[in-house]
């Protein structure tokens, strides 16, 4: 009385042994309509580039933010002592250019004062041996023809001044070209002495520019609106350059990053629509989404969609952006199927069909 039990026992198991293999050979055959990805969303990473002091915390880890709230206010006290050595620095610069353009702009109108003087010394000197020679030339017209005997001496006298004047022109022309000379060479080195400490001066404006820009941003706000995922440190602490102080993350996922295995042909398509489930939950609920992109190389697996984390799993990208509604978690493992959702009768039922097209003759 008691035999028919084990038998139909034993059929119950043999019927889900072979309705798990023929499952199996669907999800991981050479073909399948089914991987798994990751919930994801976008997510802010606060970090700096010089070690910093924490402040304070405005948020703590869980708790809800909008975009422009105040995350985290930090002290950075290398920077404010960076600004003040590089606005020395560019005083030190700007004086000593003022200086040095003050020096030889003096020069300058003190070389082209004494020229003046020394040409009207010079133009002077001229006019009165000019003077002299119309005196003595109104002089000899004068004198009685009887007298003229000597004109000899007059010329001569006449001839000393005209070389005298002679002489003071080419003077005053030979000072003027070189004060002159002097005058453009102090110009030319003013404006080569200016150029380099010019460009000295802008490089530490744009160097202050930036530290300045970096002094605004001690005080981090959300970037968008979503949760205050992690807080790494607490305050009084000085955190390494580079080093993460705290995550943001949106508070919903937005998009599924999955992998398909580079052993499994799966025929998917950018803009195709595809469902998402919790893998890790008894949901049965399906999400819709639609693919957005497709990875054009192989990359490993996270090592929560391996098998076996021993053993190494590559396979191509998929990114899938989730439609509003769903009830997933943020990094929650996940099944996207490429196909429609149906029953499990359904299923086995294609299943069973494509196994015997396969295995037809």
């Amino acid at each position: 009385m008691s035999q028919p039990f084990p038998k139909l026992f034993l059929a119950t198991f043999w019927l889900a042994a072979i309705v798990s293999i023929l499952l199996l050979s669907r999800y991981f055959g050479d073909s399948s309509t089914h991987f798994t990805g990751i919930a994801d969303d976008q997510e802010q990473t606060i970090r700096f580039k010089a070690a910093v002091e924490i402040v304070r915390f405005e948020r703590v880890a869980g708790q809800t933010v909008q975009a422009g709230d105040l995350i985290v206010e930090v002290l950075q006290p290398d920077l404010k002592a960076d600004i003040l050595m590089v606005r020395e620095q560019t005083h030190a610069l700007r004086f000593r250019n003022r200086e040095t353009r003050a020096s030889m702009e003096s020069e300058i109108v003190s070389l082209e004062a004494d020229l003046r003087a020394e040409v009207a010394k010079l133009d002077n000197q001229i006019l009165e041996l000019k003077a002299r020679e119309d005196v003595q030339q109104n002089f000899a017209t004068r004198v009685d023809r009887t007298n003229r005997t000597n004109g000899g001496t007059n010329s001569r006298t006449k001839s000393v001044i005209v070389s005298e004047i002679s002489s003071l022109g080419k003077r005053k022309v030979a000072l003027t070209a070189a004060t002159g000379a002097r005058v453009d060479d102090l110009k030319s080195r003013l404006g080569a002495s200016d150029r380099p400490i010019t460009a000295q001066i802008a490089e530490l404006e744009e160097r202050l520019v930036e530290l300045q820009r970096r002094d605004t941003q001690q005080n981090v706000t959300a970037q968008f609106d979503g949760q205050v995922g992690s807080v790494l440190f607490k305050v009084g602490d000085v955190v390494l350059p580079f080093q993460p102080i705290a995550t943001v993350h949106g508070a919903n996922p937005q998009f599924v990053k999955g992998y398909i295995h580079e052993s499994v042909f799966n025929n998917i398509e950018i803009n195709q629509r595809v469902w998402i489930r919790s893998a890790t939950t008894q949901q049965v609920s399906w999400h819709p989404g639609i693919v957005e992109s497709l990875g054009s190389r192989i990359v490993e697996f996270p090592e929560r969609l391996k098998i076996n984390r021993l053993v190494q799993a590559w396979g191509r990208e998929v990114v899938i952006h989730l439609d509003n509604g769903h009830d997933l978690l943020l990094g929650e493992k996940v099944d996207v199927q490429v196909e429609p959702p149906v029953s499990v009768i359904q299923e086995l039922a294609l299943v069973m069909q494509e196994q015997t097209r396969r295995f037809r003759p």
